[in-house]
């Protein structure tokens, strides 16, 4: 059986989005047959996110976000202890990434964080010299 156009745009969007968190250290995989069995849940799952991808088949200025797929993608990620995001594209080589707000504040505290954190080790290395 051959794939659709839509079957191709969506593999390869989901090995985009996998190769991209590789090559930043997160463990990442595309889930095979998502969506077609009840135990293959979301697209990608990494150490930190649960992802379902969605995209157009050929390039468009518009995409529609549905509440079901938010709600969808909030519930695997809270069965599985990660972070719910959903990854869309206009049919390009970009994707976009959509995620609660209070997923978004936590890493905006976490990055912050991380930051200071960061600031003072320099810090005190450079008076140490």
């Amino acid at each position: 059986m051959s794939k659709s156009r839509g079957q191709i745009a969506s593999k390869r969007q989901e090995t985009r989005i996998t190769r991209s968190l590789q090559q930043i250290k997160q463990d990442a995989k595309r889930v095979l047959a998502s969506g077609a069995l009840w135990f293959a849940k979301s697209d990608i799952v990494s150490e930190l996110f649960q992802i379902e991808a969605k995209t157009k088949e050929k390039p468009s200025k518009s995409m529609t976000i549905k509440k079901e797929w938010m709600d969808k993608i909030e519930q695997e990620g809270f069965e599985n202890k990660k972070i719910p995001a959903l990854a869309f594209s206009f049919g390009e080589n970009t994707d976009y990434f959509v995620i609660r707000d209070r997923e978004f504040y936590t890493l905006v505290e976490e990055l912050d964080l991380l930051r200071r954190l960061r600031d003072e080790l320099v810090s005190r290395n450079s008076v140490g010299n």
